[in-house]
């Protein structure tokens, strides 16, 4: 990556850094039903993670994992980044986590997922040029699937019983976002 900080607007991306562990951390544990995570993670993990991972692979020309704060007037409400990056392919997935705070189902949700989009997708298409960004969300997340449909992503299909939560399977839908300029 050229930079550590990109900007849209009063929103930012930005490396996560070491003071902002604990922040995501919290939050991945509260949102737990979203996520394709079935445990908490406790904070010797978190810091572990972030070391092998993610700081790590930022140092790498092709790194697979680049995660960012996701800030507003530089306040972080959120995280997020492109993960699973497959270079020979010029694809990546698309991660993204808001503050537990912010309802999925309220407008601000909206606002916010789409400002990172915006940032996101700078970053795949013109930072790092690769192909396709996806991303794949449980069937029960109507708004955060709305959203994406909004925002150009196009179903390419689904998994059927992708995830178990509370005595019940839920299919995966598969979304992704081509550069036509590649």
């Amino acid at each position: 990556m050229k930079k550590n900080k990109y900007f849209f607007e009063k929103y930012n991306l930005e490396v996560i850094q070491d003071k902002d562990i604990e922040t995501i951390r919290r939050w991945r544990n509260n949102k737990l039903e979203v996520l394709r995570q079935n445990s908490k993670i406790s904070k010797k993990a978190q810091i572990k993670y972030y070391k092998n991972n993610i700081w790590n692979e930022l140092k790498k020309k092709h790194p697979i994992n680049m995660l960012f704060t996701f800030n507003l007037n530089n306040s972080i409400i959120g995280y997020g980044g492109i993960v699973n990056i497959s270079w020979q392919n010029k694809r990546g997935e698309i991660s993204f986590l808001l503050d537990d705070k912010i309802n999925e189902n309220s407008k601000l949700y909206q606002i916010y997922f789409e400002k990172f989009l915006t940032l996101i997708k700078l970053i795949a298409f013109k930072e790092i040029k690769i192909k396709k960004i996806y991303t794949e969300t449980y069937s029960f997340r109507k708004k955060h699937i709305k959203i994406l449909s909004i925002f150009g992503f196009k179903k390419e299909g689904y998994l059927i019983s992708q995830y178990y939560n509370a005595n019940k399977f839920y299919n995966s839908y598969i979304h992704s976002l081509i550069n036509n300029t590649i």
